[in-house]
């Protein structure tokens, strides 16, 4: 019989760990974006959401509610000004969408995480990640050295197929083959390092257990990636983990001078892989990235204001300056999840961010843990647009959980609980 006040209290964040790792298996190869791993989690957990009965705060309903019209709005605006709204394309997107938007409340609906499984689930995520930065590592020695490629894409049959539209292979442009480990491309694999660098140091602020040979492993397994994705969400991590083992107040200018330091590291490392000059070449991954998203999302802003309906590819795919690889190709995926919010939703996408901003540095201010999951997981979002697969649901979700649980003064856990955690983690 299920214990509906000790569920109540409780996000199951030790399952996150495992299915964030897997979470570029996949059953089916035509439906590889959804059946997958995480969507087994997702089904546990909306099924524990229900069965126990959790209390959902009525203005995060409210928000939820007004967020699904506002998308049904703005489909309704583009067909009376434009008249070409792809309607089966808008409901494929609309429902995962709205199956995000879900689970985002249900992540806010857990009023208190016991510390201990905040913690366990931090340390679970670094230890995995410190076992897959090694199978990075072995990739790319055994590639580059050995000439073999025997342990690229280990799920076999059951691997994601890569952006290419076949299973990851090294490209010939690349001055040196370059590992996966369990994801579809090794970018993938470097920012799920990060997140696991993250889960690292959030641990070690957290117990203030020394961490420093884990760390090591997930470094060098971002950097056997040799993937710009890892050196800039490393940059960003350390940093941000610097600023909050200061003693000193975390403080605006400070932020913004750490973040400069950050940048100034990725530009030497940009300068010194030949990589400087990508963002005005057509095709680049930076441009693919970056530049053809930006200029996407600030021509829907001035056309339409409210966002492009969910899943009209007809008007993307019809800009002169979005692109895809060296053959100069149409694009078929918005790379860039931040951008993807923009393009989808308007001005309100931009105020969501800004928010989203905001609430990071307050969480960076106040010095909670958790802040540093929320740090990784924005610079996976700006790495990837599938914002609404499965992965990233439970991976925006189990951010949204650990900085509720690692909020210091909160209502999810208290002072005496993270000194619990800590004195349990020196005992062992």
């Amino acid at each position: 019989m299920v214990n509906i006040d000790s569920a109540r209290r409780r996000a199951p964040l030790l399952a996150f760990p495992p299915f964030i790792l897997f979470g570029h298996m996949t059953f089916s190869e035509d439906l590889s974006q959804i059946l997958s791993p995480p969507l087994i989690l997702m089904i546990y957990i909306f099924s524990v959401y229900i069965l126990t009965g959790i209390r959902t705060k009525i203005y995060d309903i409210i928000l939820f509610l007004f967020v699904i019209a506002y998308t049904l709005a703005s489909a309704a605006f583009y067909e009376l000004s434009a008249g070409d709204l792809d309607f089966v394309e808008f409901v494929k997107s609309f429902v995962p969408f709205s199956v995000l938007c879900v689970f985002i409340l249900i992540s806010c609906s857990y009023s208190a995480t016991p510390a201990m499984q905040t913690v366990r689930s931090l340390r679970a995520l670094m230890q995995l990640g410190s076992i897959h930065a090694t199978l990075l590592l072995f990739q790319f020695i055994e590639m580059n050295l050995l000439g073999s490629m025997r342990l690229l894409n280990p799920f076999g049959p059951l691997s994601k197929i890569g952006p290419y539209g076949t299973y990851y292979r090294p490209v010939m442009w690349d001055a040196v083959d370059r590992p996966n480990g369990f994801f579809s491309e090794p970018s993938a694999a470097a920012w799920f390092t990060g997140i696991c660098l993250a889960a690292c140091l959030s641990y070690n602020l957290i117990t203030k257990k020394p961490v420093v040979f884990t760390a090591f492993i997930l470094l060098v397994g971002m950097a056997s990636t040799f993937s710009l994705s890892g050196v800039v969400n490393a940059s960003g991590i350390i940093g941000a983990w610097l600023l909050m083992r200061s003693k000193q107040p975390v403080r605006l200018g400070r932020v913004a001078f750490v973040f400069l330091l950050a940048g100034g590291v990725v530009y030497a490392a940009l300068a010194q892989t030949g990589r400087l000059q990508e963002y005005q070449r057509p095709g680049s991954s930076t441009y693919v990235r970056v530049i053809a998203p930006a200029i996407l999302a600030s021509e829907v802003l001035l056309t339409y204001p409210l966002g492009l309906p969910l899943g009209q590819w007809k008007f993307v795919a019809s800009r002169p300056y979005f692109i895809q690889n060296e053959a100069l190709q149409k694009n078929e995926s918005l790379d860039n999840g931040l951008f993807v919010i923009i393009t989808y939703l308007g001005w309100l996408g931009v105020a969501i961010l800004l928010f989203v901003v905001k609430l990071s540095f307050y969480a960076l201010k106040r010095k909670n843990p958790g802040a540093l999951i929320l740090i990784a997981v924005l610079m996976a979002i700006a790495q990837s647009g599938a914002l609404w697969t499965p992965l990233y649901i439970i991976i925006i979700s189990f951010a949204v959980i650990v900085v509720r649980a690692t909020e210091k003064g909160g209502d999810d856990i208290n002072r005496e609980g993270l000194d619990m955690a800590r004195n349990s983690a020196h005992a062992k």
